[in-house]
């Protein structure tokens, strides 16, 4: 099953690279997006759930929100600072995941 998940990560990113490469945004709405997923859901069939998978899956999630109102942005400025605020979750979800990988050490 992660072999799939592989696979299906690196033709979003050799996508996503393209994009950029030939500066065609319509490869990066495609693709950009697809990332975080498909990271969530080959670490979600990859690993055991523990509290620290469930923390950096929900960090995955809110990731994801975050690249979809940046990339909906144009449209509405307020995206933006949703965007942020999607980020700063995330991050604050990593903190919470790897700390507490220290206090098993």
């Amino acid at each position: 099953m992660g072999n799939i998940f592989k696979i299906c990560f690196w033709i979003i990113f050799i996508g996503q690279l393209i994009g950029r490469y030939m500066n065609e945004p319509i490869l990066d709405f495609i693709f950009k997006p697809l990332i975080m997923p498909c990271l969530a859901l080959y670490l979600y069939f990859s690993v055991p759930k523990t509290k620290f998978v469930w923390l950096i899956l929900s960090a995955f999630v809110f990731s994801w929100f975050g690249d979809i109102a940046l990339l909906l942005e144009s449209s509405n400025n307020q995206l933006f600072i949703l965007g942020l605020g999607f980020f700063l979750l995330a991050h604050l979800l990593y903190i919470f995941a790897f700390r507490q990988t220290d206090s098993l050490d």
